[in-house]
């Protein structure tokens, strides 16, 4: 782990192309816990960990109720939950009214209001939102995420936020000249991103895997 090996169940993809730069990826539907603290990137991202990890018991007895959230009957006993690979992160930035697993973050440099992280659940293990253990604290929420299709260009060294809005520019740049896709924007349109981390803090910086994800979609579609 310390030199950038991951271990951990990772979601499913199938690689649609591969660019210099970057790889389309389509990813099934996925399962993730999610916990939203305020500030850039940078700030309340251990917090946001801490949360999460409490929910799948990382530290030690699972912070949830286990059995389905769909079934009247919870067992009412605590669930351990495997890590997964990779932790996501997305930006929320307030422009005027608009918002934007990280989602579309302001790409020309707008400070972020809030930000979400996320856990991948186990897709081995649960299938949708309905099938995992209840959240004792109020703050991390489970949902489903539905199948999408995410280009993906990776990256090196400590996830920071700088380093993932230069990497997100450069995949944009990228995408202008895709003939067969094009990015998702909002309503204000600024692209739909997240980025993803591998590693745990203690990997060594240039051994760590980190990727910034952008919402496409077939430009015939558009």
């Amino acid at each position: 782990m310390v030199f950038g090996r991951v271990t951990e169940e990772m979601p499913a993809y199938q690689l649609l192309k591969e660019a210099p730069g970057f790889q389309v990826r389509a990813y099934a539907a996925l399962v993730v816990a999610e916990t939203h603290v305020s500030g850039v990137m940078d700030d309340g991202r251990s917090d946001a960990f801490k949360r999460l990890a409490r929910y799948i018991g990382v530290f030690g007895e699972a912070n949830n109720r286990g059995g389905h959230a769909s079934s009247a009957s919870l067992t009412g006993e605590p669930e351990k939950i495997a890590m997964t690979a990779p932790v996501l992160m997305r930006p929320e930035v307030i422009a005027m009214t608009a918002p934007v697993l990280m989602q579309a973050g302001d790409a020309h440099g707008a400070a972020a209001a809030s930000q979400t992280m996320s856990f991948v659940l186990p897709a081995s293990k649960y299938k949708c939102a309905a099938e995992c253990p209840v959240p004792t604290d109020d703050s991390v929420a489970i949902k489903d995420v539905s199948a999408c299709t995410w280009a993906v260009r990776t990256f090196s060294w400590n996830m920071k936020d700088a380093s993932c809005r230069e990497n997100l520019e450069l995949l944009l740049g990228d995408l202008q000249h895709e003939k067969d896709w094009v990015v998702v924007t909002d309503s204000t349109g600024k692209p739909s991103w997240r980025a993803a981390g591998y590693n745990p803090p203690f990997a060594l910086p240039w051994c760590k895997t980190n990727e910034v994800m952008v919402d496409i979609v077939p430009r015939s579609k558009q």
